[in-house]
């Protein structure tokens, strides 16, 4: 409903008000469903890219260590790159 069929001016304000407020909703929800799906996507492909530019000549495996402790807090993703790329050098 259109707020200018509201004839009472107190309630047409509120009820601008809250179709306001269902638009920011509305945006914080698909915002977050955006970041829902980056933080899905984003990690596997900087998983994968962290491996494959690793696994390859010059090799510098603690140069890797370094920066996962640095900047990765999930244990299990540091340990699954590490072992990775030292399987695929040979290491393991």
């Amino acid at each position: 409903m259109d707020p200018s069929a509201i004839k009472d001016p107190k309630l047409r304000q509120e009820y601008e008000a809250l179709i306001e407020q269902n638009g920011n909703n509305i945006r914080a929800n698909f915002r977050q469903r955006r970041l829902s799906d980056l933080n899905d996507r984003y990690p596997k492909q900087a998983e994968q890219y962290l491996t494959a530019s690793y696994s390859t000549p010059p090799y510098n495996f603690e140069e890797l260590r370094v920066f996962l402790d640095k900047y990765l807090t999930d244990k299990a993703v540091k340990t699954r790159i590490l072992d990775s790329v030292a399987k695929k050098m040979g290491l393991k």
